[in-house]
């Protein structure tokens, strides 16, 4: 019972890192898009940048989860 007690504080930590991290990264993605539009570049070279950061963002998204997910136990375990 502990363990799982445990466990769904540690799915709501990395639930928790994840929304904040989606918080700042859409404040960033907006930054990024008004400087984008300031540039006045073509609409495909636009759209590809626009693709390009949401990639990247989306990317780090992901490595944010799985370096929490490996950080978490070792943390636990102590």
């Amino acid at each position: 019972m502990q363990n799982k007690k445990q466990n769904q504080k540690a799915n709501y930590f990395v639930f928790m890192i994840l929304i904040l991290y989606v918080m700042v990264a859409s404040s960033a993605l907006k930054n990024f898009n008004t400087y984008i539009q300031s540039l006045q570049l073509s609409p495909g070279v636009h759209l590809a940048v626009s693709i390009g950061a949401l990639g990247l963002l989306g990317a780090g998204l992901v490595l944010l989860n799985r370096w929490v997910q490996n950080w978490l136990p070792k943390k636990m375990d102590k």
